[in-house]
């Protein structure tokens, strides 16, 4: 599981006085076979962060794991430590060898204000998330775990694991997000799986039919709703780390997790990076299985539609094309002109210079530069993303194919192998007989030459990582098709954003620019003139 980012401004209404900026950050597994060092590196890069850009003296309130309790609730793996042979061979009989080199240890987090549980996350919304005044700024980071929606009518409702395995779902968060004055702005990121339900935190309690929240909030999340995300990993070594945080963050700040310099996107050109251009760069760059949706997809999804006679805007489509008829106006706030003509709305299949000139330009160097990736310059950028993208499956299903057959000669050697070794040591048909620790401890020289006497045992050896390569390979195709998901997504994105203003309220299309203003702020603390 991977999990499973965040910091940032919103716009600061004109004459409203600077308060302070907040932080909350939320992280950790459900237990210690659960808690991943990297999540920890993600709060300790995080806190590095906010003290080089803010000071030692922010106000940064981090619930992680068991909290100060002394156990040995973080899992890592160090490549330094050896397992001896015997014992690696025999889990391997076993099947049982993946999380053999597992160590665990007292997490290092500093300055932890309790565990990742539900009442101590309850009190702080209600004493200090509810204190906030005009002015302040309040920032959720959400590094952790999470599950499905156990609710098949309601799918965004899905689960952020805490700590002994509680969870809190979507609506439940809202509730306490609703504790938080309105006119604070809230700025979420999260990275956990399935976080892309949290996107629906901007509907009253976490319902579209119940229409947008009062409450100026948005957000970002590593992946849709129903899918699993990256990063969740044991290695201790953070190069290796690929995950949203890793590329929103080095996007964002211009510097890497080991702060080496960065390159930061400018996709509208004014110099600056903001939330929306790093969590476009992770789009863009990021080389994992996400798919990355924000808040505003949310309410596309929910208000505008594609075709006309699919209409679940909160107006009719009917009426809001008479209207726009009537005035013979363009569209403004969107970006490009579009006629009310209910054919004349805009799909994701539509030709690719009718979408790109009513995209913004964060939209278009997202299509920009997904197509340049996949090779796509067709006017149907989406029919030409979904053939690309039967070919990515069709290839993953032809390296399961050859998986599964690799995986049944292993097996069938594997059994051989253990077979010979229970002739030898019947005891050792249970792992958990006496007579192993014996083994291993005055016989494990004899256990490793029997094994690796076996007949066929080199074949063995090069069947597991024959199967680790087409692993790996399938891995490799899945990343591409996702690709094409992003693309697609992002088309049909462009598509919703320029027919929002003929099937939702006026009302809705100015929520939506709001939305996607606070999207587009930037990090950093404010002056005091509210200015970065």
């Amino acid at each position: 599981m991977r999990a499973c980012l965040l910091t940032l401004l919103l716009l600061t209404t004109c004459g409203t006085a600077h308060g302070e900026d907040v932080f909350l950050t939320i992280g950790g597994g459900y237990n210690a076979h659960g808690n991943q060092i990297s999540l920890e590196k993600n709060v300790l890069l995080f806190q590095r962060m906010l003290e080089q850009d803010y000071g030692a003296d922010v106000r940064h309130d981090v619930f992680f794991a068991d909290g100060g309790s002394p156990g040995r609730d973080l899992q890592y793996v160090d490549p330094g430590e050896k397992i001896p042979a015997a014992l690696r061979l025999l889990a391997e009989l076993h099947d049982q060898d993946d999380d053999i080199d597992y160590q665990y240890r007292n997490h290092e987090v500093p300055d932890i204000s309790g565990p990742s549980a539900r009442n101590g996350l309850q009190t702080w919304f209600d004493e200090t998330g509810s204190a906030l005044a005009e002015g302040d700024r309040l920032f959720i980071y959400v590094t952790a775990h999470g599950g499905r929606s156990t609710d098949k009518e309601q799918p965004h409702d899905t689960l952020l694991y805490l700590w002994n395995r509680q969870t809190i779902r979507m609506r439940d968060f809202v509730g306490m997000l609703d504790q938080v004055p309105g006119d604070v702005p809230v700025v979420i990121v999260m990275v956990q799986c399935y976080s892309g339900g949290y996107s629906h935190t901007i509907f009253n309690g976490g319902d579209p039919e119940n229409g947008l929240a009062a409450a100026n909030r948005c957000g970002f999340f590593a992946t849709v709703h129903d899918r699993v995300a990256a990063g969740c990993t044991a290695d201790i070594n953070e190069a290796n780390y690929r995950e949203y945080s890793t590329y929103f963050f080095e996007a964002l700040r211009g510097r890497t997790r080991f702060d080496a310099p960065a390159p930061q996107p400018d996709y509208d050109g004014d110099g600056l990076t903001s939330l929306a251009e790093a969590h476009a760069a992770v789009i863009l760059s990021s080389v994992t299985i996400d798919i990355p949706v924000c808040t505003s997809d949310a309410l596309l999804r929910e208000f505008s539609v594609t075709q006309a006679s699919d209409s679940e805007g909160d107006k009719p489509a009917a009426d809001q094309d008479v209207a726009a008829a009537e005035s013979d106006s363009a569209v403004e706030g969107i970006g490009g002109q579009l006629t009310a003509d209910e054919g004349e709305l805009l799909t994701a299949e539509s030709p690719y210079d009718r979408l790109i000139e009513n995209a913004d330009p964060i939209d278009r160097a997202i299509i920009d530069g997904l197509s340049e990736e996949l090779a796509i310059t067709e006017p149907n950028r989406a029919a030409a993303a979904r053939a690309k993208a039967d070919e990515f499956q069709k290839r993953m299903n032809e390296l399961g194919e050859d998986q599964q057959k690799l995986q049944g000669e292993y097996n069938g050697i594997r059994n051989r192998i253990k077979r010979r070794v229970i002739g030898r040591w019947p005891e050792l048909d249970n792992r958990w007989h006496p007579v192993t620790v014996d083994v291993l401890a005055n016989h494990a020289d004899e256990l490793v030459e029997l094994i690796e006497s076996t007949p066929r045992y080199d074949r063995f050896v090069e069947l597991r990582e024959q199967i680790d390569d087409v692993e790996e390979a399938k891995f490799d195709q899945e990343r591409n098709w996702v690709k094409t998901q992003r693309l697609l997504w992002a088309l049909e994105t462009c598509a919703l954003a320029a027919n929002l203003p003929y099937v939702a309220s006026q009302e809705t299309v100015d929520r939506f620019n709001q939305l996607r203003m606070a999207e587009r702020t930037y990090f950093g603390p404010l002056d005091a003139d509210g200015l970065n």
